[in-house]
């Protein structure tokens, strides 16, 4: 079985936010004696590897499946199905977006998902706009999904208005950022990123989420927007970064120069 590296979410690394997902009483009331002999702990492990490193989509989507039949409580699944939402693969992606639906993913946030995987541009447009919204309502749960599937997705191909609408969904999780480290070091520089590729169309809402990270003024904000703001090599990035960072009250010292 051939091998890859696991895709690293550029928001999180799966598992540093695992979402407080409440799963379905039907899969609670499974017959866990019968699930725990078909699926012994040796294969449990080997699914989830398989989800993390195997290089045939079709094999990740068949281990997808399975784990979710698996006993193991909600987070032991979760941890591999968030990275899961960051693959390459839209189909696995998928996989992954109706995976989490048993484990008590809110089914509207499933639906908006599925489209922005597999829609036209015009339904990957509307979903965009959409998932915006349930962010800003998400709970502490949902919101590690979200986080999860928006920088997944920013890393694909998206229509402009699309990609624009995701990266403003970012600013109503500020206070969920600057609370994880992990994440917010992870999406300062994805932001950075969208803001060297596409200047024009994404300067002024990656600003815009810079601010709102700033106003948090966590040690972590501070710190994440000034290690930034020193590698980073584009001159539009480095400033949207800089300038949210001389926003932030901190010795002077400690301003990136």
């Amino acid at each position: 079985m051939g091998k890859r590296k696991p895709p690293r979410a550029a928001s999180a690394r799966p598992g540093s936010a695992l979402p407080a997902l409440t799963p379905s009483t039907a899969l609670k009331q499974q017959g866990l004696a019968e699930l725990a002999e078909l699926f012994p702990s040796e294969e449990i492990k080997r699914l989830k590897l398989s989800v993390l490193t195997s290089a045939d989509p079709e094999e990740r989507i068949t281990a997808i499946r399975r784990l979710a039949l698996a006993p193991g409580t909600p987070q032991e699944k979760v941890v591999a199905l968030l990275t899961a939402l960051s693959d390459r693969n839209p189909e696995v992606r998928l996989e992954a977006i109706r995976a989490l639906v048993p484990l008590g993913l809110n089914p509207e946030v499933a639906r908006e998902a599925e489209q922005l995987t597999s829609g036209t541009d015009k339904q990957k447009a509307a979903a965009a706009a959409r998932i915006g919204e349930l962010t800003a309502a998400a709970g502490p749960g949902e919101m590690s999904v979200l986080l999860t599937l928006i920088a997944g997705t920013l890393k694909t191909d998206l229509p402009d208005a699309a990609r624009r609408d995701l990266v403003e969904a970012l600013a109503p999780a500020a206070p969920v950022l600057a609370r994880n480290t992990e994440q917010l070091a992870g999406t300062v520089a994805l932001l950075a990123e969208q803001a060297t590729e596409r200047p024009a169309e994404l300067s002024r809402p990656v600003r815009s989420v810079l601010a709102a990270l700033a106003r948090e003024e966590t040690d972590g904000t501070v710190d994440a927007l000034e290690q930034e703001a020193r590698r980073a090599p584009d001159a539009n990035a480095r400033r949207a970064l800089l300038g949210a960072f001389g926003s932030i009250h901190v010795p002077a010292g400690r301003r990136a120069r």
